[in-house]
């Protein structure tokens, strides 16, 4: 049975301390034949002094006041046939013109004048907040919230969300709303064919990829799309500008080429280093081409169409065509299936390579981990299975230091493996082992030990993964308040691996801990039993500090993305934003109830800073979409807190 208080190798390793018989040690102590001691002092904590004083949360309060009484000013504005239109219907036209609560970028910042009274007044009101695209939303928020066995996105999460704030349809935009991201009116439809038939050969000049090419190398842009290989990429050039266009106008591997230079010009252009060149080639209508010429690439397995799907799939998923992103990420698995870079050829495993076939099977390799790579990422966020799925696919990975602690890039000579930087590929397998062993559906009628036996496993996994980094760019456990782990003496690089592997590592840790809120479905509104529920307490402590971390270090991370932020803010931001919330509501009264509404307000202002000014519109949305939606978590978390507190005196 578990002790009073936990032994010190047991309190240090988070872990249940078992004593079966009084005054012997505990069972880890024994079997690993460690002296079981009771020596350290004990922690008394201290409850911290919140920032967040009413006079604050009362400036949140009048922000959405203000926002109502311009909803209840646009709809009077209304013809009354529109007025009935439902939240979650379909928006039609020009955003900017059909969503009065959109604001320009020049207003994109929240004010927080205080009104006391406003609580009152919005309680059986619908926020009018406006969520934008719900879709975007729901693909990084996920499905995974829990509690009880309750999924807290559904209707019955949602009446309990209303239950516990006193609102009514709490966030339902974000459950019921619909996408229109990759709907386009047939006329659209039609002109864009007709133009693509003739042009798709038109590429840009090569001087201008060429140009795009040298700025790309220079920039940090490389970290994000590590996609091509230089040595390669010359060699797609020579072919899509250097072929005799009549001998090889139909040719596959010319056709190949090309789609693969309209997709690079297409990822590209969502970069601000390349944006800053100021030239007239357009995003959309590269991605076009590329997608046009793909089609009839279907059949074609090449390392020159595979880079082409994987570009134009970055690319859309940068827009927001989510259902596009996800058909193109499928086909690019597919493809990199059909090329066998699935499993390591002996000529991979030997360095330098000798030839052009070794060099293409090097970087085919390389590219069926990034698609590893993005498939999970794909699985944890959406909840689709996986198609890449390890008993097929061979997942031993030859490290290469130098591309870990950043003294070298994919891009020097010499370098054996271009690789998708700087996520190690054996955090993938840790998230696809995530997938199946909690978030299958299979996880989903496990007991609640077994589940907790999978946490931990996971955990411990996670947790020599992290160890296993070098000093230099290895995450913290935990970032307090006001640390710094950013250096300006450190190189750009090394800045860049350190912000996403300390993002990734708190975002896996919120991910495996915050399952553990499925717990406990059996027994309902009842109380759970003691040393469950202490099991429990331990994991969600763990993904709580993890979500505080990361909205405390958004700040310093935009100091050094800045517009590059878009690529990380979304997924990160939110589902930390979400698992302080989900807290709040549970425990309203808690302790720590006051900091993580302090914590989700930090992480707006965070968000604010980002810089706008090379920024496309619909990133711009993007980012005002996740802040308003962290401001909307922020308000009902405080009515949840007034709700309990007026309970409690009832």
């Amino acid at each position: 049975m578990p002790p009073r208080r936990a032994c010190d190798v047991c309190y240090k390793r988070k872990i249940q301390c078992c004593i079966q018989v009084p005054g012997n040690p505990c069972d880890w102590c024994h079997h690993h034949d460690l002296t079981c001691t009771f020596a350290r002092e004990k922690q008394i904590k201290k409850k911290e002094q919140s920032s967040l004083d009413a006079a604050a949360i009362d400036n949140i309060l009048r922000r959405i006041e203000r926002l109502e009484n311009a909803q209840t000013h646009c709809l009077s504005q209304l013809s009354p046939s529109s007025i009935g239109t439902t939240p979650g219907a379909p928006r039609e036209g020009n955003v900017h013109q059909s969503n009065p609560f959109r604001t320009s970028p020049q207003d994109f910042t929240l004010d927080f004048s205080a009104s006391p009274n406003s609580q009152s007044q919005v309680r059986h009101a619908t926020t009018g907040i406006d969520y934008g695209d719900a879709h975007f939303l729901r693909r990084y928020l996920g499905r995974s919230w829990y509690f009880k066995g309750v999924q807290i996105l559904s209707r019955t999460g949602l009446q309990w969300i209303s239950s516990r704030t006193g609102q009514v349809e709490p966030l339902q935009n974000v459950v019921l709303g619909e996408s229109t991201a990759d709907v386009l009116p047939l006329a659209t439809l039609q002109s864009r064919l007709h133009s693509l038939h003739e042009d798709a050969y038109a590429l840009p000049h090569e001087s201008v990829t060429l140009r795009v090419l040298e700025v790309f190398k220079r920039s940090s842009s490389w970290c994000v799309f590590t996609v091509l290989d230089p040595l390669l990429f010359q060699d797609t050039m020579a072919k899509a500008y250097h072929s005799p266009q009549q001998a090889s106008q139909s040719s596959a591997s010319r056709l190949s080429a090309v789609a693969c230079i309209w997709a690079f010009h297409a990822a590209m252009s969502r970069f601000k280093d390349v944006k800053n060149l100021s030239l007239s080639v357009v995003g959309e209508r590269c991605a076009d081409m590329a997608q046009s010429l793909l089609g009839l690439l279907i059949t074609e397995c090449c390392v020159e169409t595979l880079q082409a799907i994987i570009l134009l799939q970055m690319y859309r998923m940068s827009t927001g065509s989510w259902q596009s992103a996800d058909a193109l990420l499928s086909i690019a698995c597919r493809t990199v299936s059909d090329l066998g870079a699935h499993v390591s050829r002996p000529a991979t495993r030997v360095a330098p390579p000798t030839s052009s076939t070794e060099h293409r099977q090097r970087h085919s390799r390389a590219l069926f981990w990034l698609c590893y790579a993005l498939d999970k990422d794909m699985s944890l966020q959406t909840g689709q299975p996986p198609l890449l799925v390890g008993d097929y696919c061979d997942l031993t990975w030859q490290e290469d230091p130098s591309l870990l602690d950043g003294t070298r890039t994919p891009w020097d000579a010499g370098a054996r493996e271009p690789r998708y930087l700087p996520i190690d590929p054996r955090l993938s397998v840790i998230k696809e082992k995530a997938c199946r062993m909690l978030y299958s559906p299979g996880a989903f009628n496990t007991p609640d030990s077994h589940l907790l036996e999978c946490i931990r496993h996971l955990d411990d996994e996670l947790e020599y993964w992290r160890l296993s980094l070098p000093t230099g760019v290895r995450p913290r456990l935990s970032i307090p308040r006001g640390c710094r782990i950013l250096s300006p003496e450190m190189s750009t690089l090394r800045n860049l691996q350190s912000i996403r592997l300390q993002l990734e590592y708190h975002y896996m840790l919120t991910t495996i801990h915050m399952a553990v809120r499925r717990c406990g479905a059996s027994v309902g509104d009842g109380d759970l039993p003691e040393d469950l529920h202490s099991v429990i307490h331990s994991s969600v402590d763990l993904s709580l500090e993890a979500s505080r971390s990361t909205l405390l270090f958004l700040k310093e991370a935009i100091n050094v993305l800045e517009e590059d932020s878009i690529h990380y803010i979304p997924r990160y931001s939110l589902v930390a934003a979400m698992s302080l919330f989900v807290n709040v509501v549970v425990h309203p009264l808690g302790s720590q109830a006051q900091a993580d509404l302090e914590a989700l307000v930090a992480g707006t202002g965070a968000i604010q800073t980002i810089p706008l000014r090379n920024l496309s519109g619909d990133e711009t949305e993007q980012i005002r979409d996740v802040n308003n939606f962290i401001l909307e978590l922020v308000r009902l978390g405080n009515c949840a807190l007034w709700e309990a507190k007026k309970n409690s005196l009832a």
